[in-house]
């Protein structure tokens, strides 16, 4: 299997410049998964970055794989998350996106 031959950084990025994957046909969905998920987050933190990618001409970026989580860390009224910053191609961001 032939891995990524991208080159991947870790960081924190403000939460508000993280945007959805564009034409996403997934959504989050508030579930027992969810609520346990969130119970992790508020007592332990975050414990794996969420990967996301650079948008085009902009500071802003993509989510590719760490949606719930997000989503969570954003209700719990986190400012900024840790990333993987990823310079991934839309075939490669897919199957990770899905996988989340």
């Amino acid at each position: 299997m032939k891995m990524f031959e991208t080159k991947v950084t870790m960081d924190n990025v403000k939460i508000n410049l993280i945007k959805p994957m564009t034409n996403s046909p997934f959504a989050v969905k508030e579930d027992e998964d969810m609520q346990k998920l969130r119970e992790s987050i508020s007592q332990f933190g975050l414990l794996s970055p969420i990967v996301i990618r650079q948008l085009p001409d902009t500071n802003e970026y993509e989510i590719v794989c760490g949606n719930r989580r997000l989503q969570i860390l954003n209700e719990l009224g986190y400012e900024t998350v840790p990333v993987l910053i990823n310079n991934l191609s839309d075939d490669e961001a897919l199957p990770l996106f899905r996988s989340d």
